[in-house]
């Protein structure tokens, strides 16, 4: 098992670097207060793992 305070190449790692235990990158919006800031063309990112599981086929752009 790989020490979790040091970095790969064996360097201690940084102090606060990376996301902090239980916390989120995502917060929840209704589409609604969505749609009130931006316009319907608007392009949204979105996570593909979402998109998959809403039934999206999802294609590479070099295909």
């Amino acid at each position: 098992m790989i020490n979790p305070t040091v970095n790969k190449d064996g360097l201690p790692r940084k102090r606060g670097s990376g996301r902090t235990k239980g916390s989120n990158s995502f917060e929840y919006i209704s589409l609604d207060d969505l749609k009130s800031y931006i316009n319907e063309n608007a392009r949204v990112p979105v996570s593909k793992v979402w998109l998959r599981n809403l039934g999206f086929s999802i294609k590479n752009k070099n295909d």
